[in-house]
């Protein structure tokens, strides 16, 4: 079995990658059948840079510097980066849609539990789980608080929302064929990075996005046949009590982009009495063995066949 997060290969029976910490599809899945995946971390830098934007622009240092006053006005906090919430999970979805659709990131970042999640996860429920402290894990999607303290809970909340864009970033490659299933494109010489960037630069997955349609909403249990079977069932309500969260739900939306059949997988979790998505690549996306590459967009026909 491999990680479809790095790559690396896993001893049988494995829960999380020993090289990245990624949570591995349980056994039956489609990774666990072979479908394995070559991906190698191109993105790491990108995905850096991106955390450290959105931190300097969190604590108000771009603007700060811009303006050449360092004085933070008195009692001054930043706003929210969640939304209300949503009725529903669909309206969550629908809303991330709509987002995605006028090409808003912020609207879609809205969307996600970002403040609520980063307070209610349990984090030594997470770590009794995972039975081990995974620093590398850290970054990549549990964000779990173990100093204590604001300047910790700002990092966190910048590192989940650069974790939202990240894979809003990895969804344009994929659209735009520019993952190369994760592997780097050599580019020898002028003509090569010419040709290169030629043959991407045409603005093709804003287009989609602007006609985007959706479909429907599919059932996960007819994309993963093992959906409802009584392991599955646990590990979901395992991840509700880890993350704190009153209802949990894996949900997949068909949707038109280009003129064909495509998949957004998402996970949705209800803080309070208010619905909002938590991952691009939820459980049932990890179930169908998809890579984290894609940033849980992949053609209707890769899953359903």
């Amino acid at each position: 079995m491999f990680c479809s997060h790095c790559g690396c290969e896993q001893r049988d029976k494995a829960k999380f990658c020993s090289q990245c910490g990624h949570a591995l599809p349980p056994a039956g899945g489609m990774a666990a059948k072979g479908k394995k995946s070559a991906a190698i971390p191109i993105l790491s830098c990108v995905t850096l840079l991106l955390a450290i934007c959105l931190l300097l622009q969190n604590f108000g240092v771009v603007g700060l510097v811009a303006s050449g006053n360092m004085d933070l006005p008195a009692g001054d906090q930043p706003s929210r980066l969640e939304g209300p919430g949503y009725a529903s999970p669909e309206d969550a979805v629908q809303a991330y849609i709509a987002a995605l659709q006028t090409g808003d990131v912020s609207a879609a970042v809205a969307t996600f539990a970002i403040e609520s999640y980063i307070d209610a996860v349990d984090v030594a429920a997470g770590l009794t789980y995972m039975g081990a402290w995974l620093p590398g894990a850290n970054f990549n999607g549990n964000f779990y608080a173990v100093t204590g303290g604001d300047y910790e809970r700002q990092l966190l909340i910048g590192g989940r929302q650069a974790a939202i864009i990240r894979n809003l970033y990895l969804q344009l490659l994929t659209y735009s064929d520019c993952m190369n299933d994760g592997r780097n494109v050599i580019l020898e010489d002028e003509a090569s990075v010419a040709a290169f960037l030629n043959s991407n630069g045409d603005g093709r997955f804003e287009q989609a996005l602007a006609g985007m349609e959706f479909v429907a909403f599919v059932d996960p249990a007819v994309l993963y046949p093992y959906y409802a079977e009584e392991s599955a069932v646990q590990n979901r309500q395992r991840v509700m009590n880890e993350w704190g969260l009153n209802a949990y739900q894996d949900m997949a939306a068909q949707v038109k982009l280009g003129g064909e059949d495509w998949l957004l997988l998402l996970s949705c979790g209800k803080y309070g009495d208010r619905w909002y998505n938590l991952s691009q690549i939820g459980q049932l996306a990890t179930y169908l063995g998809l890579s984290t590459y894609v940033g849980g967009l992949a053609p209707y026909t890769d899953i359903v066949d």
